[in-house]
């Protein structure tokens, strides 16, 4: 598979660096949302699961689009049965495997909204490596995220707790409520409890009740008039269509 991709560069070489903006982040997180959103429904009894979500394997193209560029693990609906792989060793990228998958039968959409959580947090914390986070003894970003978390003293700490990095918080696009909510998304992601964890769906439908997501809409909006995005559900669908081929086209 060719891609006729003229990228800015990977999501992964991007994390750290403020020319990412908060928009952009955001952005990033909608159509990786949305993509997996139409795998795991396309067919609800074996979804299409990617496997080895990573941001390292997402670029951004010119007009600031995420586009998912390995599928070399991608399983489920008319490709490899989902089944076969109940009992296989985990795998996918290292740091967003989800520790749950090597559990017999525990292989589910649920792994990849893990790998999406871990993307999420990564999006809004700055992290690049994955078990250099904080101070102190080596350990994984989710683990890192729930300290955090379970550390605040009193109830309205955790109620407005977030993990958005101080540089974006002065980003004029952000809003301390986007950061919230966001952070609350992705800690629900990389929740132990598989039953506790959204589906795809469910995130994506938080992310665009945010703040900053009106924003990306209204450009989207206007840049759709010159053929470079699109800003309705059913272009929407057609977008994951396009991403849905070129998998197809990859295996």
């Amino acid at each position: 598979m060719v891609y006729d991709l003229d990228p800015i560069d990977t999501v992964q070489n991007l994390l750290v660096k403020d020319v990412f903006t908060w928009r952009m982040r955001i952005k990033v997180a909608l159509g990786v949302a949305s993509l997996l959103k139409f795998l795991h429904a396309e067919h609800p009894d074996l979804p299409y699961l990617i496997r080895n979500l990573a941001a390292s394997h997402i670029m951004l193209d010119q007009t600031q689009e995420p586009v998912l560029f390995d599928f070399s693990m991608i399983s489920g609906g008319i490709l490899y049965d989902k089944r076969n792989i109940l009992y296989e060793h985990a795998n996918g990228c290292h740091g967003y495997v989800d520790p749950t998958s090597a559990c017999p039968g525990a292989r589910s959409d649920k792994c990849d909204v893990f790998s999406y959580g871990v993307l999420l947090l990564q999006l809004v914390s700055k992290v690049e490596d994955l078990e250099k986070v904080g101070t102190g003894d080596k350990q994984t970003i989710f683990d890192w995220a729930w300290r955090q978390y379970k550390s605040q003293k009193s109830g309205s700490s955790k109620l407005n707790f977030s993990l958005v990095h101080p540089s974006l918080e002065s980003d004029p696009l952000f809003n301390c409520d986007d950061g919230v909510r966001v952070t609350k998304l992705a800690l629900q992601c990389v929740h132990n409890d598989l039953g506790k964890r959204p589906s795809m769906k469910q995130v994506h439908s938080h992310l665009v009740k945010l703040h900053v997501a009106l924003s990306i809409a209204t450009i989207q909006g206007e840049g759709s008039k010159l053929g470079a995005g699109v800003s309705n559900p059913q272009a929407d669908k057609v977008s994951g269509r396009c991403y849905y081929f070129s998998i197809l086209c990859n295996t």
